[in-house]
């Protein structure tokens, strides 16, 4: 094998090596969760919202947004209302249309 052929298959095993290490840190924090930035726990579902999912938003143009694509919206109280949402049987959440709730149960 050249030199040059054996550079490049252990670069393509290092991005492969950094791909799969990527992959499970990512299932990692979805199943476990992270601390976040003040050391408060933010429960692995609402991890992947906040890091790995968009909403559309359809009135993106009437807004003067550059894109329909926004990211999952880091209200403060969804740590609290993901952990419940992990942690009780039932839930009963008296909500209004401005919380998002629907959507991060749907999470």
């Amino acid at each position: 094998m050249s030199p040059a052929t054996n550079k490049g298959t252990n670069r393509t095993l290092a991005v492969e090596a950094f791909r799969q290490a990527r992959l499970e840190a990512t299932l990692h924090n979805m199943r476990k969760g992270v601390a976040d930035e003040d050391e408060s726990w933010i429960p692995g579902p609402l991890w992947w919202a906040w890091n790995c999912t968009e909403t559309f938003d359809n009135h993106w143009l009437a807004k003067g947004l550059p894109g329909p694509h926004r990211p999952f919206p880091r209200l403060p109280y969804f740590p609290w209302f993901f952990y419940k949402l992990l942690a009780e049987k039932i839930l009963f959440v008296p909500k209004s249309r401005e919380m998002l709730v629907s959507w991060a149960a749907m999470v």
